[in-house]
């Protein structure tokens, strides 16, 4: 292993289960820094050696401090440097020092790259700690470098997490109670409004998580009033306001008072409600009335989270695999020489006079329908880890906000990097008449470059798309994004080459639209050509309440963000596209089902 990897540390005080011992052992090793600089600008003045990035990274059971040190050194003597200047800062850590770990090189790059993506937590594959990762990384960063180890790490952290999502079920599923109960929620599509009945913890965090994460209407109600937080609170006693709701969750300690509230509940629910008896043991099963609702029943939702760790569990050492891999790329990238820039011609001479011919037929079209060409900058700042500048992923925004600023359609044909270079077609335009308008127009596109692709172009609705996959025996959990092996099976499902798959789970992309009245999902869609997405887009958001939900959902740092959104807030309707004029064109790649031009 080359210098650079060797001389990436890592010590860590982790706990897989949280006690009051452990509680106690995490605070009393926390590193606190006042308001005039951070926590490991405050590790690294005392260290006593040079570093060139240093990272305090904290989540709810574990602390870590990585460091790559600015010249090869001794692994004994770089733990005894960090451990010390750890109990300078935390005088606490010192009776807890024999749980300390430490891991240097590939191996300290295997560790970082296990907890991000959950392996190491609380709850195995907790899809929150990969933002406290990034977190951690993001206030160590060396301001104007863009050659930094940790900034190289965080930057891969991203297609690392990717992988793991889309080829293992770590991370599928939910495994806690008050998660499954929201995720059952979300499947019900007619559901507009919940009612949280019960404020006690398992009350507030479902009331937080379906007001945060969701387009639900939340009401709430508790005995004692005041403790609704931002949901809309109701009167205890108002039984037919809180019925009015389309979900209710019971969240209520099991008591003869509650059980008779809910007997008087129950009289008020028709066949149109879904009941969610969150208590311990079950009102619902105590009490002799009947309901014509739907009821969900504690019972249940443990087995559903019980079966979905179960999904995890088996998948720890795929997962595990993954990141093995991954750790060989990092440390080859860590430890590469500086690249050399050559070119040479194609293997086959015919490709880049595909490519023109291609380019030409693209300017023609998007002109003669009236669309402008412009340039935006290849170099950004970066939203993550460094406050230089990074190579674009994309340029989506720069593009909105030329739509905003007045020009109504405007395209750009360039470089972007999203884990390799690829070239793409980027269209915008201000009120496209809907999601299947600007579907229409990027088929049209992929026409011209595939001739091939001639002929009728079929439109599914994602969860149309899941029942046809889980009809035709495959096992799909709802929210997961669909595999090149999904949309192959797909298209030999209903015949065609080509085909578009709208309205996708929320999660899969930043700053879209909500779809209609369907909750979680949004206006997008994927163009699919012989199972490769070649092409996405969608109606983008313009309401900056749901604009800086979804920042905080994908952890960005929200100030990167606040000008993009005053721009955007109540702009006019608009929304775009784009395709990857490296798929559609480059044979070679199109018989690689494993490298995806587009990454979601």
């Amino acid at each position: 292993m080359g210098e650079s990897g060797t001389r990436f540390q890592v010590v860590a005080l982790e706990h897989r289960k949280l006690n009051r011992d452990a509680l106690d052992q995490l605070a009393a090793a926390h590193i606190s820094a006042g308001n005039e600089t951070s926590r490991s600008e405050l590790f690294r003045r005392g260290l006593g050696a040079p570093v060139d990035d240093l990272a305090v990274i904290d989540k709810c059971n574990a602390i870590m401090v990585a460091a790559t040190f600015a010249v090869p050194t001794d692994r004994h003597f770089a733990r005894d440097l960090l451990l010390r200047r750890w109990l300078d800062l935390a005088p606490g850590l010192g009776p807890h020092l024999p749980r300390v770990e430490h891991h240097c090189g590939a191996k300290a790059v295997e560790f970082l790259g296990e907890v991000a993506v959950g392996l190491h937590s609380v709850v195995l594959g907790d899809s929150q700690v990969y933002a406290q990762v990034v977190a951690g990384l993001a206030e160590a960063r060396t301001a104007g470098r863009q050659d930094s180890a940790f900034t190289l790490l965080a930057r891969r952290l991203r297609p690392l997490l990717h992988a793991v999502r889309t080829t293992t079920s770590l991370q599928q599923g939910n495994v806690s109670l008050e998660r499954v109960a929201c995720s059952r929620i979300a499947r019900v599509t007619s559901a507009r409004s919940v009612a949280v009945v019960g404020l006690g913890r398992t009350g507030r965090l479902i009331a937080e998580i379906l007001g945060k994460e969701t387009a639900h209407e939340v009401f709430a109600c508790n005995r004692t009033p005041g403790k609704a937080g931002a949901a809309r609170e109701v009167d205890w006693g108002d039984l037919d306001r809180i019925a009015e709701a389309d979900v209710i969750v019971l969240c209520l300690t099991n008591t003869p008072e509650t059980v008779a509230y809910a007997g008087k509940l129950f009289g008020h629910l028709t066949e149109r409600h879904l009941l969610i008896d969150m208590s311990s043991p079950s009102i619902t099963r105590q009490l002799d009335a009947t309901t014509t609702a739907e009821v969900v029943g504690i019972d249940h939702l443990s087995e559903d989270a019980a079966s979905n760790l179960s999904a995890r569990k088996q998948s720890v050492n795929k997962a595990r695999r993954i990141v093995g891999e991954w750790t060989e790329e990092v440390i080859t990238a860590l430890t590469a020489p500086p690249p050399v820039v050559s070119w040479r011609p194609p293997d086959d001479p015919g490709l880049l006079a595909h490519r023109a011919r291609v380019l030409t037929h693209w300017r023609d079209q998007l002109a003669a329908e009236g669309f402008a060409e412009i340039q935006t900058p290849c170099l950004v700042p970066a939203d993550l880890v460094t406050e230089g500048l990074a190579r674009r992923r994309s340029a989506q925004l720069h593009h909105q906000l030329a739509v905003v600023g007045g020009m109504d359609k405007v395209y750009e044909i360039g470089p972007v990097w999203d884990g390799e270079e690829t070239t793409m077609l980027q269209v915008e335009m201000r009120a496209p008449v809907d999601l299947s308008d600007l579907a229409r127009r990027a088929v049209d596109l992929v026409r011209l470059a595939v001739p091939m692709a001639d002929g009728p172009a079929s439109t599914l609705d994602y969860g149309e798309a899941l029942d046809r996959l889980n009809r035709a025996g495959h096992d799909v959990d709802y929210g997961i994004e669909l595999s090149f092996a999904h949309r192959r099976l797909l298209g030999d499902l209903i015949g065609e080459r080509v085909f578009v798959v709208t309205n996708h789970p929320a999660s899969r992309q930043r700053f879209a639209a909500a779809r209609g009245s369907a909750v979680g999902r949004t206006a997008t869609f994927d163009v699919v050509l012989d199972g490769h997405r070649v092409g996405d887009g969608g109606l983008h958001e313009t309401d900056s309440h749901e604009l800086r939900k979804q920042v905080a959902l994908a952890g960005l740092p929200a100030q990167r963000y606040d000008s993009f959104i005053a721009h955007l807030d109540q702009a006019p309707p608009h929304g775009g596209f784009r395709l990857s004029l490296d798929r559609l064109t480059d044979r070679s790649r199109v018989t690689q089902p494993g490298r995806e031009g587009i990454q979601g």
